[in-house]
C-alpha cells in the first residue's frame, strides 16, 4: 500500500486477514482500549493479497501538556521467514517426532514443544513448564546417570547426548534418546539449554532383538554364511573360521569357492543354482577343502533371502560339518555287513524277535532249518511255524524272559513244523 492509501484507515481494517489468530486480535484490542501498549506477533495480509507474518510493539502516546491518551506508535518488523523456518521445524519435528525442549537455567523453566508433550506420553495440551516435571518421568536407576550428562553439559566437559528410560502417566516404560546444546552469556556461563529428544522405544526393541539374532547365529554350532546376490560372502560366523581355517576378514568378499575340492560335479552346482534362482531353498551334501587342504564333507541347506518386492538380495546358508559322522556311519556299515557275514556262515540257528515274538530277522541257517526264505518269515511267530503245545511253549519262555530279564540258556526244545 502506498502511504495515501493508508493515512486515515483502520490498521486492522486493512491489513487483518481471516488467518489472523483471534486471540490475537482481541488482545491488541482489549490492551488500545486500556490505553496500554501491546507486543506480539500477528499475521497480516498485504495490497496483492499476500501473507506475511509481523512482530509488532504498539505504545501509547500521551500529550506532554495533559498527559492524555492522544494516539499509538507500532514498530513493526517482517518476520514471514523466520516463521515459515519455524513452520518448516516444526513440521520435520513432527513428522520426525522429534520434541524440542528450552529449559532456562536461572528460573528452572522448561518449556516443552507438543510432540514432546506426545514423547512423554501425556494428553495434548498438557503444559510442562519445570525440570522437576522431567525428572520425575524419568527412570529412578537412570535419573542420577543423565543429571551427570547434564551437568557435564553445562561445564563444557563434553557434548549432551543420552538414552533413558522414562514412565509414562499409563505406567509403561518407554525408551528417549536425547541431544542439546548449551547457550552461554558474554562470561561464557550457561544460562540456558535447548535441545530435541524422541522416543526410541521401537528402534530399541528391534536392536534388542538383532542383538540376540546376531548372538544366536554367532555361537551356533553350525557354519553360517551370508552372501549377497552376486554370491559374494558378506558374513561368516566362528564355527566357518573354526571349521574352514579361513578367518573373516579372508572369507568376506570372495566367492564360497574357494572351498570346493572338485569332488562335486558341475552338475550338481547347476541343479542347486536352478532350485535357488527359481526362489527355493535348497538342501543337501558338499564334499568342501579347508584351507589346510585338507578335505571335508558337510550337509547344507541355502535359503534366498528376498526384499519386500521379490527380489533375491542375499543367500543364507547354515551348514554343518558330517565328516565324523560320515566316517562313523561308513564304520557302522562295514560292521553291520560284518556281522551279517557272521549270522550267515555260522550252522547254529539265530534270530531276532519283537516283544510280540515276531521275527525280525533269520540267518541262513534258520532259514534252512524252517524252510522259509527270510522275507517270508519277517512278521509271523511260532504260532504261524509249528504245532500249537510246541508253539506255546517257546512263546511262553519268551515272555519268561522278557519278564524277568534273565537268559535262558542250555534249554532244549523239541518242536514239529506245521505240514
Amino acid at each position: 500500500y502506498s502511504a495515501e492509501e493508508v493515512i486515515g484507515t483502520n490498521p486492522g481494517e486493512l491489513l487483518q486477514c481471516p488467518l489472523t489468530d483471534p486471540q490475537t486480535i482481541l488482545a491488541m484490542r482489549n490492551a488500545m482500549d486500556a490505553g496500554k501498549g501491546f507486543k506480539g506477533e500477528i499475521l497480516n495480509r498485504s495490497k496483492t493479497g499476500e501473507d506475511y507474518w509481523m512482530s509488532i510493539e504498539i505504545q501509547p502516546l500521551h500529550d506532554t501538556e495533559e498527559g492524555t491518551l492522544s494516539g499509538f506508535m507500532a514498530v513493526q518488523s517482517d518476520i514471514t521467514e523466520r516463521k515459515a523456518s519455524e513452520l518448516r521445524l516444526n513440521l520435520a519435528t513432527r513428522a520426525g517426532q522429534i520434541g524440542i525442549f528450552d529449559w532456562k537455567l536461572k528460573t528452572n523453566a522448561l518449556h516443552w514443544d507438543e510432540t514432546s508433550v506426545a514423547v512423554y506420553g501425556l494428553p495434548q495440551g498438557e503444559v510442562v513448564d519445570s525440570y522437576k516435571q522431567w525428572a520425575d518421568a524419568v527412570h529412578p536407576n537412570d535419573l542420577a546417570r543423565v543429571e551427570g550428562k547434564i551437568r557435564d553439559a553445562l561445564a563444557g566437559t563434553r557434548p549432551y547426548d543420552t538414552e533413558f528410560r522414562i514412565y509414562w502417566p499409563d505406567g509403561s516404560l518407554h525408551y528417549v534418546r536425547a541431544l542439546a546444546s548449551v547457550v552461554r552469556d558474554e562470561s561464557r556461563n550457561p544460562i540456558q539449554m535447548v535441545g530435541v529428544h524422541w522416543d526410541i522405544s521401537a528402534a530399541k526393541l528391534v536392536h534388542e532383538r538383532l542383538q540376540i539374532l546376531s548372538r544366536a547365529v554367532e555361537q551356533s554350532s553350525s557354519s553360517v554364511v551370508i552372501t549377497n546376490a552376486q554370491n559374494e560372502i558378506e558374513f561368516v560366523n566362528k564355527t566357518f573360521e573354526q571349521t574352514t581355517g579361513y578367518t573373516r576378514a579372508e572369507a568376506i568378499g570372495h566367492n564360497p569357492r574357494i572351498l570346493k575340492s572338485g569332488k562335486v560335479t558341475e552338475k550338481s552346482y547347476s541343479q542347486m543354482w536352478a532350485v535357488l534362482k527359481a526362489g527355493r531353498s535348497w538342501s543337501g551334501v558338499f564334499h568342501n577343502k579347508k584351507k589346510s587342504g585338507e578335505d571335508y564333507v558337510e550337509s547344507a541347506t541355502i535359503t534366498p533371502i528376498k526384499s519386500k518386492s521379490g527380489r533375491v538380495t542375499h543367500y543364507l546358508a547354515i551348514k554343518e560339518d558330517i565328516t565324523e559322522r560320515r566316517a562313523l556311519e561308513a564304520s557302522i556299515a562295514h560292521e553291520r555287513h560284518l556281522l551279517n557275514c557272521l549270522m550267515d556262515t555260522v550252522p547254529i540257528l539265530i534270530y531276532f524277535k519283537d516283544l510280540e515274538s515276531r521275527f525280525i530277522r533269520v540267518n541262513q541257517a534258520y532259514e534252512e532249518y524252517i524252510g522259509i526264505p527270510q522275507l517270508d518269515l519277517v512278521g509271523k511267530s511260532d504260532a504261524d511255524l509249528f504245532k500249537p503245545e510246541d508253539a506255546e511253549t517257546r512263546i511262553a519262555d519268551e515272555r519268561r524272559i522278557i519278564a524277568t530279564g534273565e537268559p535262558l540258556l542250555n534249554d532244549i526244545e523239541l518242536c514239529t513244523h506245521q505240514s
